[in-house]
């Protein structure tokens, strides 16, 4: 899951998708990337997998925020906590 994470933003931030449409136009054109710092990435819950796939996107420099139904602590990572 974390890497499937990671893919997505990366697959957002370098515009693959508009890519693969400027390829079946077949057309060629250069497009720059979506700015990291832009694009936040809200994760529901830091358990287990949550908290990895939080580490994993501050990796690759974008901010991230979570929403938790306790307190928790991630360096980087702006949490929210409380019921919802």
């Amino acid at each position: 899951m974390v890497k499937y994470a990671m893919y997505c933003v990366l697959r957002y931030l370098r515009r693959f998708d508009e890519y693969d449409a400027l390829q079946r136009e077949g057309r060629w054109e250069k497009l720059s990337q979506h700015a990291r710092e832009n694009f936040t990435v809200g994760v529901l819950g830091l358990g287990v997998l949550g908290s990895e796939v939080a580490k994993g996107l501050l990796a690759l420099g974008v901010p991230v925020r979570d929403y938790s139904r306790t307190e928790k602590s991630i360096e980087g990572v702006s949490v929210y906590a409380g019921p919802a």
